[in-house]
């Protein structure tokens, strides 16, 4: 399976939503990293879905301080390649990514981001891709940031009152000139058991032949 554009799947904590996001051709999948050290269940579970699945790039999405001891930790023990953070956090994120060998997805509003670009923050070298927060119901447009020669990706949140359909996804990421989409994970049922009514056309509304 593969994608028309670059997705990740925001807030995995279960099996099932990361053996669907493989199979269905997602490249990002995020692991919400509240604290370093893990809480020993917590620890265990992300070991077992990064040891189970294949196929993806595994995002931590870092809500701790960002000291380099615990980044280069968490990429040894859980096996991130991503490290995500917030502008507030990125000077701080960027040294640790750089000295851990992580890549930098960057979550910012999309003017913070320009304004980060223009003053010519020297840790927007470290940045390989952003994450654009959703404002309301407008989807975020990433025109202004390709403008300045930003290499990176460049992807967009689907906000709880975004709501982006199925049938207009593709048309929205070309308009936008984004290279894809983030979109949340939810709860199973139970072990084992879970719904993607919600994921599903999304991402089959994105799924192309060519491999």
């Amino acid at each position: 399976m593969a994608l028309k554009a670059i997705v990740k799947l925001s807030g995995i904590n279960n099996l099932s939503d990361a053996r669907y996001a493989a199979g269905m051709g997602v490249q990002l999948c995020g692991l919400p990293v509240p604290e370093w050290p893990l809480h020993e269940p917590l620890r265990l579970l992300y070991t077992a879905i990064t040891g189970w699945v294949a196929g993806v790039e595994w995002v931590a999405e870092w809500h701790d301080a960002f000291e380099f001891e615990c980044v280069i930790s968490a990429k040894e023990e859980i096996g991130y390649t991503w490290l995500q953070a917030n502008i507030a956090d990125a000077l701080l994120a960027a040294e640790c990514t750089e000295k851990a060998g992580l890549k930098l997805l960057l979550r910012s509003g999309e003017e913070e981001a320009l304004e980060a670009i223009k003053a010519n923050e020297a840790w927007f070298s470290s940045v390989s891709a952003i994450l654009l927060v959703a404002n309301g119901a407008k989807v975020p447009n990433a025109e202004k940031l390709k403008a300045t020669g930003f290499k990176g990706w460049i992807l967009a949140e689907n906000g709880s009152e975004t709501k982006v359909s199925p049938e207009k996804l593709e048309e929205i990421i070309t308009e936008n000139k984004l290279d894809g989409f983030a979109f949340e994970a939810g709860e199973e049922e139970r072990p084992g058991l879970k719904s993607f009514d919600d994921l599903a056309p999304l991402l089959e509304a994105l799924e192309t032949e060519d491999y």
